[in-house]
């Protein structure tokens, strides 16, 4: 991970299912992998790793069961920026109950963002989403 972040120069990292007992991503891991010091913002389906150390976090750190959200003020911009890192339910049936609850926006920690503040929010994640000519090989 350090050769492809200095490779691509990352600023900061969204992971999804980090906690998963199927694949053994654990904190130790993801503090082994990422050991320079950077701020790790970590709920229970979501995490968001902050690699940049001159990014300012500001506001609220937010967590929902498929939702991260932190708020940053990169030098050089007047406006801070939100990243939202989501993991939305696996198969069609989940997303389309997720949805048609009235809650997902708070769920997805949109429900106190204003207008201006969505105009700088970037959304990152696993959105359990695939559209090939191949789905037929993988049914939810």
């Amino acid at each position: 991970m350090e050769e492809r972040q200095e490779q691509y120069k990352i600023e900061a990292w969204c992971l999804q299912e980090w906690r998963s007992y199927r694949n053994a991503i654990t904190l130790e891991w993801v503090e082994d992998q990422f050991h320079y010091g950077e701020r790790l913002y970590a709920g229970y389906n979501t995490a968001i790793v902050v690699v940049n150390r001159e990014w300012q976090i500001i506001g609220e750190t937010r967590h929902a069961e498929r939702a991260s959200r932190i708020t940053v003020q990169i030098p050089g911009n007047s406006k801070p920026w939100t990243i939202l890192n989501v993991y939305l339910p696996a198969t069609v049936q989940g997303r389309k109950q997720f949805f048609e609850v009235p809650s997902f926006a708070r769920d997805l920690l949109l429900d106190d963002l204003d207008a201006e503040a969505l105009q700088q929010t970037i959304v990152l994640g696993d959105f359990n989403e695939i559209q090939s000519v191949y789905r037929h090989l993988y049914p939810d």
